[in-house]
């Protein structure tokens, strides 16, 4: 290798670049270290190292202004053989992959490109970004790629503050698509030591993003076995020792916050162009969902409005000071909605000092397994906190072995008590040691179902919400008279089953009043209407559920936004309910494509507000959406996959129902362009009646 193939130059010198540029220069190469932020690059070159990193300051006191130069001019590139790019590749708002900061520095580089040079692409991208790379350059310079010009995608593969060690011993990925650039980047990575896995670009990328999603995935797995055994009435951290202790074939994760800049968004890398890869869109949903289920675990026991709350851990990841994309934040915003007043402490970011956050805290979250948390013992936080504070740990980090407990050591229920024979024989709540146990909650959710002899799907679907919805929750079976064959089905369910309730239609006969009644009579905050024929991706309540909390009215499930599928189904039907729910929603501005779709959540204290006008049919979901979107209600949607029935009889009248849909159509539109309402809208609602039969 020549003296000048001994250059390189390093653009983005963040957590990945900085410590990738020091492992140079302390290899012998004559390193550039190029970022567009300045006075972090002066920082730099005052030797102050930026975040957290075993041996970093070390190398930076040693190398900088001397084997290593910083700087925001991307010229340098024309003095150094060896081109990396470690940048940035967030996703939008739409979670699609945002490849801004590359595209720019690609084009600043253009002109500086020279036969000989090696560009490196190091960052996370979306399969096929390499040689995307290679026909920008090549349709913009006379430079051919692997004959002139050599390009090779090696991801880096480090953890935050292992990344001088990691760069030396874990086995770097060398993708390249023809044998040249594959040479080159071989010798440029060979001097840092590791294993070296060749490969071609297109399966380097994807080598990288299964990597990190399959890591992701198993912390979402861990999550959903989490919310799983509460559901169960036993606590997580026991049943995994079971899993594994001396099983070869174990491995199952502890639960915890998963979160960060790449775990968080790589997913979408890959599944922006394919519409059912479901496990991974899942795996985020789940994960993403965490704070939410932890909030609701303690609202089951107190309110949090006024309290006093303490989250331990920002980071996203033990022991660094890496704070971007962490759940931590979501946390505190879903507190502060609650009315909560919050303090956040962490040992590695700027933050309220230990003893000043947890000072009188009602609640104290442990949201991150930092090393210095385990010192911490619940005496401690007791003395220091409010009298029967609660303490959430979901890294079990106190070794209590449960998620929810008191710091003075009290029961938060009676659940510990031994249950008799014949309690023990209704069903999943049977008796188990203490350390098995979890938080009973008291649900806030209601999930109403019409049926009309439903006796072949019922089961189905209540299982079906048994194990998918996480959110403490009862159920309402609402049915017309008490010989649908629905009833003596639920009635034997309801033995073992304490939050299934079975509701007698109080407006007369019909889906339409089966779910008035349900909404209205339900007596929960929120309100979920799913079919009884298992049409419905229930686990989608979870998601739906948590933009309640975070203030919406209405939550619309959505077939014809990106995520969202319908399988089956009569032709006619879904051409005309697509076509009506795309067309209001552009023509209106209605916050969602699906507005015919009966799978809604609603907040019950809005509905009140409107006199329901429907009198058949299924109209009464577009006309709470409608009514709800005029009066300036919060509207939101989540993507959701309906299947058509496989057993039973859909009693849905298309040429009976289309005009009712019709109508409220036509008050979306006028309502929104000419200024007026649908009568009702806005108004309060009529007086319920006495109240439907509850058994």
């Amino acid at each position: 290798m020549s003296d000048g193939a001994r250059t390189v130059a390093v653009f983005g010198v963040g957590r990945v670049g900085l410590p990738l540029a020091l492992a140079f220069a302390d290899c012998g190469y004559r390193v550039w270290g190029v970022d567009v932020n300045a006075p972090y690059v002066e920082g730099l070159k005052s030797g102050v190292f930026p975040f957290v990193e075993h041996g970093g300051p070390e190398l930076l006191a040693r190398h900088a202004g001397r084997a290593v130069e910083f700087t925001t001019d991307n010229g340098v590139a024309a003095n150094a053989d060896n081109l990396v790019l470690t940048l940035g590749t967030p996703v939008d708002e739409h979670m699609n992959p945002v490849f801004t900061q590359i595209e720019k520095v690609l084009n600043s580089l253009v002109p500086l490109l020279r036969p000989g040079h090696l560009l490196v692409l190091r960052s996370t991208v979306s399969p096929g970004t390499t040689e995307y790379i290679a026909r920008f350059i090549e349709s913009r310079t006379r430079l051919t790629i692997g004959r002139d010009l050599y390009l090779a995608f090696c991801p880096e593969r480090i953890a935050e503050g292992k990344a001088l060690s990691e760069l030396k011993t874990t086995p770097q990925i060398v993708g390249a698509d023809d044998p040249g650039s594959r040479s080159r980047a071989r010798q440029l990575f060979e001097a840092l030591g590791p294993p070296l896995l060749d490969a071609d670009a297109r399966s380097a990328e994807l080598a990288k993003l299964f990597c990190n999603m399959y890591r992701y995935i198993q912390f979402a797995l861990a999550n959903e076995f989490m919310m799983i055994a509460h559901q169960w009435e036993r606590e997580i951290y026991p049943l995994v020792r079971l899993v594994n202790e001396g099983y070869s074939r174990g491995g199952l994760a502890l639960p915890g916050l998963a979160g960060g800049p790449c775990l968080y968004k790589d997913g979408f890398f890959l599944i922006n162009k394919t519409p059912y890869c479901e496990l991974i869109s899942t795996a985020w949903k789940i994960n993403e969902t965490v704070p939410m289920y932890l909030v609701s675990q303690v609202k089951a026991v107190r309110p949090l409005h006024g309290a006093k709350v303490a989250i331990l851990g920002i980071a996203f990841k033990r022991d660094i000071d890496d704070g971007r994309n962490a759940l931590s934040y979501k946390l505190r915003k879903l507190l502060l909605a609650e009315g909560a007043e919050v303090r956040m402490h962490d040992p590695f970011l700027a933050s309220s000092p230990l003893e000043e956050a947890v000072a009188a805290a009602d609640v104290i979250f442990l949201a991150m397994n930092h090393s210095a948390f385990r010192e911490l013992k619940p005496a401690w936080l007791a003395d220091r906190a409010a009298p029967g504070a609660l303490l959430s740990d979901v890294w079990n980090l106190t070794g209590k072995g449960v998620t929810l407990q008191r710091l003075d050591g009290t029961p938060i229920t009676e659940s510990n008590a031994p249950l008799p024979p014949e309690a023990r024989a209704a069903g999943p709540a049977a008796a188990a040691p203490p350390s098995l146990r979890a938080p009973v909650a008291a649900p806030d959710l209601g999930i109403v179902i019409p049926v009309y002899n439903e006796a072949e799907n019922i089961v189905p679907t209540l299982e079906a919400l048994r194990q998918r919805v996480r959110v403490p929750h009862e159920i309402f079976v609402v049915h017309d008279m008490d010989e649908d064959t629905t009833v003596p089905v639920v009635r034997r369910l309801q033995a073992g089953w304490p939050g299934l309730r079975l509701l007698k239609n109080a407006y007369g006969r019909g889906a339409l009043n089966a779910i008035k009644t349900g909404l209205l009579h339900c007596g929960k905050k929120y309100a979920a209407v799913v079919m009884a024929d298992l049409s419905d991706d229930v686990g989608q309540i979870n998601l739906m559920h948590c933009l309640m909390e975070d203030g919406a009215d209405i939550v619309c499930g959505t077939r014809y936004s990106k995520g969202g599928s319908q399988t089956g189904g009569p032709f006619v039907k879904t051409l005309l309910s697509r076509c009506a729910g795309v067309s209001l929603h552009l023509l209106s501005g209605l916050p969602t494509s699906d507005v015919t779709n009966s799978f809604k959540l609603y907040r019950t204290d809005a509905l009140r507000r409107f006199e329901i006008e429907s009198d058949g049919g299924f109209e009464i979901g577009m006309e709470l959406v409608v009514k709800g979107f005029l009066a300036g209600k919060r509207i939101a949607e989540v993507p959701t996959t309906w299947v058509d029935r496989s057993a039973g009889e859909s009693r849905f009248q298309l040429g009976k129902w289309l005009p009712k849909y019709l109508r409220w159509y036509a008050h979306c539109l006028i309502g929104r362009w000419l200024g007026g309402l649908p009568k009702g809208a806005g108004a309060a609602g009529a007086a319920a009646p006495s109240g439907p039969g509850r058994s």
